[in-house]
């Protein structure tokens, strides 16, 4: 009896048992926190006191406190550090692109979008192969610069931030990105046939970022966001009506299309095209109300082309829940059932060339 009463006050006094008492006690009082606020904002939008915003503002503000995950002695970027999970080669490749993001002034977000996307692409690694000529840590075409830059992981990477060498939009690019969920933001610069692709690497690229920074992360907690505009939309999600006249006629799956754009881009998008006749067109499913077009303003301009490939990625990623046939928007046509091709050249069913006709004015979507 004596032998275990020494014992256990020998292990109060120890400092690994206080280590786990106290780290016990800080996740307990987490825990509460994010349940109250969770369950706060969640009753104030049954209440009709707030909005889906008021939510996202409640529950994706304030840093997201990652623990670096080591194993061995850590440091900062170009240190000693090891990753947990990680090779010499993976964890080469990931410093490259951190320090790359660093020195372009990247936040950690934007660095979080790179390693995941990276990890999706490449494992990590500056593969000498890929799908046709992509090479490198993201698997860049060859539009985006010579093989020996794509390969190269700090190079890649400041084309991934940046923008490739044929005009590419990079991630610095896209305006709002920290407000999009990761796998929305890493698809509009890859345009992958597989949108969804990223969002399992969201977490582990916040552990890597955070273990090779050697400190926890100042990035918003997306993936407990709430509302829909923010990313990919969750199944059974309904977006508010728009009160716009275009949807009148719209089938149900239509209607969705057009409200969840109008609440993506309340502002941004000055019109949409609904229930109408196309001459040119007799195949169309616009007068069978199953077709959706959202206008793009300025779409000559650079900011007018990102619009629309920023709408274009969001229907692309949200295609199951909106019951999406196809995207047609900048002279190319994607479809859930041809996934597996990407993003093919698009013929207008008349020949017309002209920019409506080729879909350069508008992101046009056709529902099943």
């Amino acid at each position: 009896m004596q032998w275990a009463v020494q014992a256990a006050w020998l292990a109060l006094r120890s400092r690994w048992f206080r280590r786990l008492v106290i780290g016990a006690v800080a996740l307990t009082a987490v825990g509460a926190v994010v349940a109250v606020v969770a369950f706060g904002g969640l009753l104030a939008l049954l209440a009709g006191r707030g909005s889906a915003s008021d939510v996202s503002a409640t529950m994706c503000s304030g840093p997201d406190v990652v623990p670096a995950v080591l194993t061995g002695s850590g440091g900062a970027v170009g240190g000693s550090t090891r990753v947990a999970g990680l090779d010499g080669e993976q964890l080469s490749t990931a410093t490259q692109i951190v320090t790359e993001g660093q020195r372009l002034r990247v936040p950690d977000y934007g660095l979080v979008v790179a390693i995941a996307t990276a990890r999706q692409e490449s494992g990590l690694r500056p593969l000498r192969y890929g799908d046709r000529d992509s090479l490198g840590p993201f698997q860049q075409r060859s539009g985006w610069g010579s093989a020996v830059e794509r390969i190269d992981p700090t190079t890649s990477a400041r084309l991934f931030f940046s923008g490739g060498r044929g005009g590419q939009r990079g991630l610095l690019g896209v305006q709002g990105y920290e407000r999009l969920a990761v796998t929305v933001a890493a698809q509009t610069v890859q345009l992958s046939a597989y949108p969804d692709a990223y969002a399992d690497d969201e977490a582990p690229a916040r552990q890597i970022v955070s273990a090779i920074l050697d400190r926890s992360l100042s990035v918003a907690d997306t993936a407990a966001c709430t509302v829909t505009a923010v990313g990919p939309l969750q199944p059974g999600t309904r977006c508010q009506p728009s009160g716009l006249a275009a949807e009148d006629g719209l089938t149900p799956s239509a209607l969705q299309v057009l409200r969840c754009i109008h609440a993506a881009w309340p502002t941004q998008i000055p019109g949409y095209a609904g229930v109408g006749y196309r001459a040119a067109n007799p195949g169309s499913d616009h007068p069978a109300g199953r077709a959706v077009d959202a206008m793009v303003p300025s779409w000559q301009s650079p900011a007018g082309r990102r619009l629309g490939d920023d709408v274009a990625a969001y229907v692309q990623a949200s295609a199951a829940t909106l019951n999406v046939r196809y995207i047609i928007w900048n002279a190319r046509i994607w479809s859930p059932d041809r996934a597996d091709e990407g993003w093919r050249p698009y013929r207008h069913p008349s020949g017309a060339s002209d920019p409506t006709s080729m879909h350069l004015d508008h992101v046009h979507v056709s529902v099943r």
